[in-house]
């Protein structure tokens, strides 16, 4: 029996988690549960865009801070690197908004707008309340998901496409361009429907 592998890096993880919103977000019109998926990978999608346009030649200024000094000292004795953690959402956010972002001649930070910070302070703050789910009802009111959404999706389009810091290949970035058209074509669509 041949083996099969799942194989990704962090270009393809951005490709397929923006994939994965806008397939979700075709459904949460008929199942409103849907939008925990769609919170799940846009939290996912922005994190893994961020840690592209951030991700310095060595790959230590996306990690805590603990772990950077831990991996700095393991390349510089030559032994085993420890494990890697991705600085937290929240911190990777504000990176893009500093001087980290400018690696190339044509880089550019991001400024997000009063909107776009607000939308992704609530996605994290959403999708931290799903990753850590403690026992109780919940009950999330959508309608202004809709705005939300297109807030976080301006973001990545900046991340993805202004920035100058990510060099896509292999069809990725296309991919990328169809995936965040569809998220806010529906993301449109559901705010006239929940508005109606």
């Amino acid at each position: 029996m041949a083996k099969v592998y799942l194989r990704t890096d962090m270009y393809e993880e951005a490709c397929r988690n923006v994939e994965f919103v806008a397939d979700r977000l075709a459904h949460v019109l008929g199942d409103p549960y849907d939008w925990k998926w769609v919170i799940l990978g846009l939290h996912a999608a922005l994190q893994c865009f961020m840690v592209a346009a951030l991700r310095d030649s060595a790959g230590i200024n996306i990690l805590r801070p603990r772990i950077r000094a831990k991996l700095l000292s393991a390349l510089q004795e030559d032994s085993p690197s420890p494990e890697g953690h991705l600085d937290y959402f929240l911190v990777l956010y504000k990176g893009t908004q500093g001087n980290a972002m400018h690696k190339y001649v044509h880089s550019k930070q991001l400024a997000p707008t009063q909107a776009q910070d607000a939308a992704i302070r609530m996605l994290n703050s959403l999708r931290n309340n799903f990753v850590h789910f403690v026992p109780k009802h919940c009950s999330i009111e959508v309608s202004g998901l809709p705005e939300a959404v297109m807030e976080c999706i301006a973001v990545i389009h900046f991340l993805a496409f202004e920035c100058g810091n990510i060099l896509w290949t292999c069809g990725r970035g296309a991919r990328v361009k169809g995936a965040l058209s569809a998220i806010h074509a529906g993301a449109l669509s559901l705010k006239a429907s929940y508005t109606a």
